[in-house]
């Protein structure tokens, strides 16, 4: 009982003051900015992905990233990105690919800037001034990186999903077995993808030094959390009508709101894996070339450079 006692009290404590850094860090502010550079950046993204998904899967690459995206997001939300992915005309041949994914990547690394940037709040630093140049060229290394890990990642979710879902078909016809069961092998393998793609960001974006082991377990909270929210978001966009209600931008509000919901829930678990670094992990260090700044100081006043502390 005390050892139960004692599990409750940490988890409360855990959990507020990953709640006071996400109000210090102003974590609604973070998401609403990542919702509109996402709505820019999600389709070169989208674009990539489902390249190099055709260069395997050929013409049923489109659906396949549908029925993947329904795992993760929901119903709402996969059809909000199915008319994106509609209006993707991307020829395979290798030149093209390459030459046009090359732009396209460009184009989406403002997403992840962002990201570096919002996580850089989070987790109280702040880049040093000198060879600025060089971590410009490094940061935008990093933003292709993650860019291109997005694509394979994606391919590696739908490749697995649609052969747990053959496997599940092959075996239906001998014995009985529950499409619930499919789904949930779905949703560990959407879990699975998010989990590596979170840690990859944690670990990658931010100018911080933090253990893996901190960042796979706060990616593993995140991931879980943000699957579970995507599915319950789904739940109150089906039932409030909000793509009826908003005519023809209706898929372009239900995306937003989308983004916006899986952002928070991304910097909410930016927050805890920082919080669980510190309290029970290795605690988090700024990179050599970054500083510690209070996060309220730094979303108060914007990004702050180093000559400005």
């Amino acid at each position: 009982m005390g050892r139960l006692t004692a599990s409750l009290a940490a988890a409360w404590n855990l959990s507020c003051d990953t709640a006071g850094a996400c109000f210090h860090a102003r974590v609604f502010r973070l998401a609403a900015a990542l919702a509109f550079y996402a709505l820019l950046s999600l389709a070169p993204l989208l674009v990539i992905s489902v390249a190099a998904l055709r260069l395997v899967l050929g013409d049923a690459a489109d659906e396949a990233v549908i029925r993947q995206a329904s795992v993760v997001a929901g119903e709402e939300g996969s059809e909000a990105l199915q008319t994106l992915v509609r209006g993707v005309e991307l020829r395979v041949s290798l030149g093209t690919t390459l030459i046009g994914a090359l732009g396209l990547v460009f184009g989406a690394s403002a997403l992840f800037n962002h990201l570096k940037d919002s996580l850089n709040t989070i987790w109280e630093v702040v880049p040093r001034s000198e060879n600025s140049l060089r971590r410009f060229f490094i940061d935008r290394c990093i933003s292709i990186l993650l860019a291109v890990s997005v694509g394979v990642l994606a391919l590696v979710g739908v490749t697995l999903s649609i052969e747990i879902e053959a496997l599940a078909r092959t075996v239906a016809g001998s014995m009985a077995l529950p499409w619930a069961l499919v789904r949930a092998a779905q949703m560990l393998v959407a879990v699975a993808v998010v989990m590596l793609l979170i840690a990859l960001t944690y670990r990658l974006l931010p100018d911080t030094q933090v253990a893996w082991g901190d960042i796979f377990i706060g990616a593993a909270v995140t991931a879980v959390l943000l699957v579970t929210s995507q599915a319950l978001l789904g739940l109150y966009l089906r039932s409030s009508l909000v793509q009826s209600a908003y005519g023809v931008i209706g898929a372009v509000v239900v995306l937003l709101t989308w983004v916006y919901a899986a952002g928070l829930i991304f910097f909410i678990g930016a927050a805890f894996t920082r919080v669980y670094a510190n309290r029970h992990g290795e605690r988090m260090e700024p990179a050599p070339h970054a500083l510690s700044v209070a996060a309220g100081d730094r979303a108060a006043q914007g990004l702050l450079r180093a000559e400005e502390l």
